[in-house]
């Protein structure tokens, strides 16, 4: 039955495969017409899709979600007027994607509340894992040696953690299959942020997810096996990679598994240095979004930001309303994951702080080129508020 929810499911399922099933039409429609006429096409689906789910959206959304929403669109337009030329230019650039496609997603976000729209999610990770696998298999010997796998592996990056995530959970065989694909072309293909990311899941998962029976003691066994069982792997890749990869395999991930390889930092620690400089010289300023982008001297290169959350909050904001921010931000994070009553949710928040939503933010990246960071915030708030008792909720519905 086509309702206002499964218009809605229809919308999350197609911002969720934007960068996997849908780029692989978007590059196929462009070699059969002007790529213009295929971003109007784009852009017009993705319209109608909104304006299908609003009916359902607005039953779950708070006036005050408006409010936040405004006061992004207020600091992003405030930013461009008192920042420099080339951040203005930056600002400008990117305000439609900005304040039209990525900011929404904390909407979006917000009405993300049942297992429903979760496994729904969940068919179009397996499909975008298998799509993926085929392209490797079939056309990764026509990619060149600039292809971005950075940016291939961190896209497919939630679908496969998604995937871990049921194939834990439900044991189903074709999660498994999926999640084992999924994780061999990340090593093939991948580097060592998404990586860490799906380590990072495995060990939280069963840290904070999974029950037993004996909580406390069971978790600190998790704990120390699974650690163990890293620590190994990272030694045996660092000592025997490189050889390995000659032998059996090469990969992206071996061939640059050394003892400084592993550990090197690609330039972020200077840029880190800088921006930390800057920040130390006024700490209360309020310079507004992108200001980092003038101390790197960079833009337009590779390192044109911090590469780090925290640190790009503060410089933009300084420490009181940086601060103030970013504690906001982590309250919110962890109440949303402890709060939640629905498990399959509560599983989604965990894979998206593990991936794209945050863990990615704290060592790459900014938040201005992450749409699913603001996803991540309104599952979060979303599940605050589901997991409110009765009594504190408003009667009447919740658009008030």
């Amino acid at each position: 039955m086509i309702n206002n929810k499964s218009m809605f499911d229809l919308l999350c399922s197609f911002i969720w495969t934007r960068y996997v099933i849908i780029l692989f039409i978007i590059i196929g429609l462009n070699r059969l017409m002007n790529h213009e006429i295929t971003d109007i096409i784009i852009t017009v689906v993705t319209v109608l899709l909104a304006v299908l789910a609003i009916p359902y959206m607005i039953r779950k959304l708070k006036f005050r979600d408006i409010v936040f929403y405004l006061i992004f669109v207020g600091v992003y337009i405030f930013s461009m007027r008192t920042n420099e030329a080339i951040i203005y230019s930056y600002l400008d650039e990117n305000l439609v994607t900005m304040l039209f496609r990525y900011a929404p997603l904390y909407l979006v976000g917000v009405c993300i509340t049942d297992k429903e729209t979760v496994d729904r999610l969940h068919v179009v990770s397996l499909t975008s894992i298998f799509v993926n696998v085929l392209f490797i298999a079939f056309a990764a010997r026509y990619l060149n040696q600039d292809t971005d796998y950075m940016s291939f592996s961190y896209y497919i990056l939630p679908h496969i953690c998604l995937v871990l995530f049921y194939a834990a959970k439900e044991k189903s065989i074709w999660d498994i299959l999926a999640s084992l694909l999924g994780i061999l072309s990340i090593i093939i293909y991948g580097t060592r942020g998404p990586f860490l990311s799906i380590a990072l899941i495995f060990l939280l998962y069963f840290m904070f997810y999974k029950k037993y029976r004996h909580k406390f003691i069971s978790r600190v066994v998790a704990f120390i096996l699974i650690s163990a069982v890293y620590l190994l792997i990272i030694w045996f890749l660092i000592f025997y990679g490189p050889a390995l990869s000659k032998i059996v395999l090469r990969t992206k991930i071996l061939d640059n598994l050394t003892l400084s390889g592993f550990f090197f930092d690609n330039g972020r620690f200077e840029i880190f240095d800088v921006v930390m400089g800057g920040f130390a010289k006024d700490p209360l300023a309020v310079r507004g979004f992108a200001a980092d982008r003038i101390l790197t001297n960079s833009y337009g290169n590779l390192f044109h930001y911090s590469h780090n959350l925290v640190l790009e909050m503060l410089y933009s904001f300084g420490i009181i309303v940086g601060g103030a921010a970013l504690i906001n931000l982590f309250v919110n994070y962890f109440k949303g994951y402890y709060r939640c009553p629905d498990q399959k949710v509560k599983g989604l928040i965990l894979i998206l702080l593990c991936s794209n939503g945050l863990f990615k933010l704290l060592i790459s990246s900014s938040f201005m080129l992450e749409p699913l960071f603001f996803l991540t915030i309104g599952i979060c708030v979303g599940a605050i508020r589901a997991g409110q008792k009765p009594s504190k909720l408003r009667l009447g519905g919740e658009f008030k």
